[in-house]
């Protein structure tokens, strides 16, 4: 399996695969595909045009069948932080390694990008991706109860934090 970071020319593919996570896991995302802008192909497209403080990673095998985004917070005393969202591998390929080769892949941005923390939050049923999590080494900072609600279910979120290492005053502070 591949993974890299996704370019204009993948908008349509992530589009699609973005739409499928979010109807096949709809308590595992606060996004959903009714919401007011949702992703449509030309946003995508704009969105990974953009070589900002943000990317979206893709695992191929060989189309695309899992991605996580990452961005660094944009108000300034923040940009110490950066935020992973979107973690999605589709069913057929899990268990293979592809979730962890994309949060490595996220990390290592985050650390390109100089900031210190990278944050996430992960469903409390998600006890797959919670492991996940562990093992990079991401701790739990705080639990949201009903923090998502879909149809007649609800579900709690747990905030969770991963300190990238070598972290000095400087990092993160300018931009």
């Amino acid at each position: 399996m591949e993974v890299r970071k996704l370019g204009p020319d993948d908008a349509e593919a992530f589009t699609a695969l973005r739409l499928e996570s979010l109807r096949e896991e709809p308590l595992a995302f606060l996004s959903s595909p009714e919401d007011e802008g949702a992703p449509t192909v030309d946003s995508v497209r704009r969105t990974l045009c953009d070589p900002g403080e943000s990317a979206i990673f893709g695992g191929f095998d060989p189309a695309l069948c899992g991605c996580v985004g990452i961005y660094r917070d944009r108000h300034r005393k923040a940009g110490h932080k950066a935020f992973v969202w979107g973690l999605y591998v589709q069913p057929a390929v899990r268990r293979r390694g592809l979730a962890e080769g994309l949060m490595q892949a996220a990390l290592a941005f985050a650390s390109d990008l100089g900031v210190d923390q990278v944050q996430l939050g992960v469903a409390v049923k998600a006890e797959a991706a919670r492991r996940l999590y562990d093992s990079l080494g991401f701790e739990v900072w705080g639990n949201e109860p009903d923090a998502i609600r879909h149809r007649d279910q609800s579900v709690a979120e747990q905030h969770m934090v991963l300190f990238l290492p070598n972290p000095t005053p400087e990092r993160g502070a300018s931009r």
